[in-house]
């Protein structure tokens, strides 16, 4: 979740509210290798909802789909007014590959 930490490092309250909610790593296993393990500060996915210094709103694709000719628009759109876009994607059918692998995506401007 540097991301998270990335667009609230401007605000002044940044700092106090970080050290207050994540300050314990976590250490995970991968579940498909277990030769390989990870260490995070977040022990859920949910940090953007539940940080109080953001404005944040989750948009179904249909919402998207039928408000704009493609997913590109709906990007520079997003881009034009100053905002941020988080997706997880599934490059799956972006590699047509056989299993799914998710993968986030910030997009910015």
């Amino acid at each position: 979740m540097q991301i998270l930490f990335a667009i609230i490092e401007q605000n002044p309250r940044a700092k106090e509210w970080i050290y207050s909610n994540y300050i314990q790593i976590q250490c995970r296993s991968d579940a498909n290798n277990i030769n390989r393990t990870y260490f995070e500060f977040f022990p859920y996915t949910y940090a953007f909802f539940e940080c109080p210094l953001l404005h944040t709103q989750y948009i179904d694709r249909k919402f998207v789909k039928e408000n704009w000719k493609s997913i590109e628009d709906f990007l520079i759109y997003c881009i034009d007014h100053d905002y941020y876009v988080y997706v997880v994607c599934n490059e799956k059918w972006i590699l047509q590959k056989e299993k799914d692998y998710f993968h986030e995506l910030f997009i910015y401007a």
